[in-house]
Order: structure tokens, then C-alpha cells, then sequence
């Protein structure tokens, strides 16, 4: 098959692929990504009922709702932020999965490869340079754990294990209640 054909066909192919798979831009919401609405709500007092008695456990009392409802009122914000967040990740997840999985079965010369997929290599390896220097910073942050338990445990068995000769073990007998016990021994010293 000439080039020539071969290019007008992979223009084909692409050109039927956009008009298929239009691209995705997400619908911005100016609540959940821009002006949150708590900063915006301005609270209204409405008299309460006087002399009811509270019942429930996980009700805050009257002080301790003056100085929670406003964190407690953010900490729902962030959170239906947050859900939303994650499914428009999960949404285009199964987008990019499916493109995947077409790309595996269109034919050999039109497909992509999957470094073709990978818009922005330098980003990337940011990423991955950024990972690799916290998994470092870790590793060395346990180390320091783990040398200062090891040099504690050492110290341990010096001052006790070290100093003996022989330790006390039991041997019992297996048909009657009879059992022989050593004695801990302690090394002689070096001065003698």
C-alpha cells in the first residue's frame, strides 16, 4: 500500500475518531470549585424554645454548638468538594479507560502508542522526582526510629545477657512431674 494511502486513511481514521470522541472539557461549578457558599451564608438567631430538655447523646450543648457549628459546617463543605473531586476523577478514569481499551483493538497501524498518551512527560517526571525525594526523606526519618531501638535493645543485652555464662533453662519429664532447672551463671569478671 503507498504512503500516500496510508496517510489518507490514518487522516480518515482520526478525523472519524474526533468526531466520535469529541473532546472533554469538565463543566466548572462555581460553588464547589470557586466561591464556597459558607463564606457567603450569613446566619439568621430564630428564637428558641426555652426549658427543652436535650436528649440526644450526639447533640452539642449550647456552647459547644456556638464553637462548632461554623467548623463543623466547613468540614461538610470540603467534604461534598472533595466527593466531587473524586467523581470527576472516577468519570474520566472510565473515559481513559475506554479509550484505552479501543486503541488495543483498532488496527496495528493507527494505533498509538502509550507513551502518545502521556501528554506531558516533564510533568511526570516531576511527580515522580517529588515522590522519589518523600519516600527518601521517610526512609530516613524510620531509620533514625529503628538505629535508636536497635542501640536500646543492644544496651539491654549487655547489661543482661552479656554478663552470663550459662542462663536458666527447665527440663521436664514427659510421664512424670519431675523437672531439673539450672542456675544462672554469671562470667567471671576480667579483674579476676
Amino acid at each position: 500500500m503507498p504512503e500516500a494511502t496510508k496517510d489518507y486513511i490514518r487522516q480518515e481514521e482520526t478525523a472519524k475518531f474526533m468526531r466520535d470522541y469529541e473532546p472533554y472539557f469538565p463543566v466548572v461549578d462555581k460553588e464547589a470549585d470557586g466561591i464556597q457558599g459558607g463564606y457567603l451564608a450569613s446566619s439568621l438567631r430564630l428564637p428558641e424554645q426555652v426549658n427543652v430538655d436535650i436528649t440526644d447523646p450526639n447533640q452539642y450543648s449550647i456552647q459547644q454548638a456556638k464553637l462548632r457549628t461554623e467548623e463543623d459546617h466547613r468540614l461538610k463543605l470540603a467534604e461534598e468538594k472533595k466527593q466531587g473531586v473524586r467523581d470527576r476523577i472516577s468519570k474520566l478514569r472510565d473515559t481513559f479507560r475506554h479509550l484505552s481499551q479501543r486503541n488495543l483493538t483498532s488496527e496495528e497501524w493507527i494505533r498509538l502508542s502509550q507513551d502518545d498518551f502521556n501528554i506531558d512527560p516533564v510533568y511526570f517526571d516531576m511527580l515522580r522526582q517529588r515522590n522519589f525525594l518523600k519516600i527518601e526523606e521517610t526512609k530516613k526519618e524510620v531509620a533514625w526510629g529503628i538505629e535508636y531501638h536497635t542501640v536500646r535493645l543492644n544496651k539491654l543485652k549487655e547489661k543482661f545477657y552479656d554478663v552470663l555464662e550459662f542462663e536458666k533453662f527447665t527440663v521436664k519429664a514427659l510421664k512424670t512431674g519431675s523437672y531439673v532447672t539450672t542456675f544462672r551463671v554469671h562470667k567471671m569478671s576480667e579483674f579476676l
